[in-house]
């Protein structure tokens, strides 16, 4: 992936190279004729008439996005990690245990999602 990536980028380092010399040419043509004000185009929509489930779809068969699987808050089910306070004694990071990533979850991500339901009512 890294090597493909590094691939792309050198194939749009050379597509905006050749775009600003084209440009830097017609510019100074056009510096030399007047000095109008310039005036700027609005960029076009190309996806005005797509929906965001047809775009998404698109990625995904692409291969840009990957569908999520369904997970349940059961599924995330353990016990404390006992040796993970010991090892953070000592500054050692441990793995997040279970417990851990179901408490963070519900903590970053379940929560405030209620939050916004109990203050607009």
């Amino acid at each position: 992936v890294d090597e493909e990536m590094r691939q792309e980028l050198a194939e749009l380092k050379l597509c905006v190279d050749k775009d600003k010399g084209g440009k830097a040419k017609a510019n100074a043509k056009k510096k030399k004729g007047s000095k109008r004000g310039k005036k700027k185009k609005k960029e076009k929509d190309l996806t005005a008439d797509r929906t965001l489930e047809s775009l998404c779809q698109e990625l995904v068969q692409q291969r840009l996005l990957k569908q999520a699987k369904n997970v349940r808050m059961q599924d995330f089910s353990g016990d404390y990690n006992y040796l993970g306070t010991t090892l953070r004694q000592n500054d050692i990071e441990p793995m997040p245990s279970m417990l851990d990533v179901r408490q963070v979850i519900s903590l970053y991500a379940v929560l405030p999602l209620g939050v916004k339901v109990i203050l607009s009512t």
